[in-house]
């Protein structure tokens, strides 16, 4: 009967191959990323509080508005998301018509002087970003036709933390289970 025992095996492998493979697959492709999305959360900085949340196609854009609260003047702040990051594109200090174009390099120089700029295609990734809420800034976060009114949500003196991180598949589900 030496014949009969190999048989017997080589069934019982295969017949436990087949469920393994199927639960190493589906493991793979609930702890893996969805390609192509970032999914953006927006928190109190301070307490951790859930805000808003969302998935974004890559490529789409986030617009920080705000006031400068020394020289007075509106700021516009674009963000793109890319690959789980936000990447902030453009920066337009002041009047974004009279704003003469800038490169990236000045940036950080020209936010000091009060005078108007526009700086695109900065290619600057962040997977945090965290703002301070002013009394005269009175900033705004838009994104997909939402726009949220930062000081409202945390207060004078407050911090908000925007996030972008991969869609993580199982997260997702759980999310829409909840």
């Amino acid at each position: 009967m030496p014949g009969t025992c190999g048989s017997g095996s080589t069934a019982t492998r295969r017949s436990y191959l087949i469920p393994l493979a199927l639960v190493a697959g589906l493991s793979l492709c609930l702890l893996g990323g969805l390609p192509g999305h970032t999914r953006l959360t927006l928190t109190d900085a301070d307490t951790g509080q859930h805000i808003f949340a969302i998935i974004l196609r890559d490529g789409d854009r986030v617009t920080l508005t705000w006031t400068n609260s020394i020289y007075r003047i509106p700021v516009t702040e674009v963000y793109i998301v890319r690959a789980g990051r936000l990447v902030q594109d453009q920066v337009i200090f002041g009047d974004s018509v009279d704003a003469p174009d800038v490169g990236a390099a000045h940036v950080a120089d020209l936010y000091h002087t009060g005078d108007a700029f526009s700086a695109r295609g900065l290619d600057r990734p962040f997977a945090r970003v965290v703002f301070r809420i002013g009394e005269i800034g009175d900033p705004h976060l838009s994104v997909r036709g939402h726009t949220f009114a930062l000081k409202q949500a945390v207060g004078f003196g407050g911090r908000v933390a925007l996030s972008a991180s991969h869609v993580r598949l199982y997260a997702l589900l759980a999310e829409l289970l909840r």
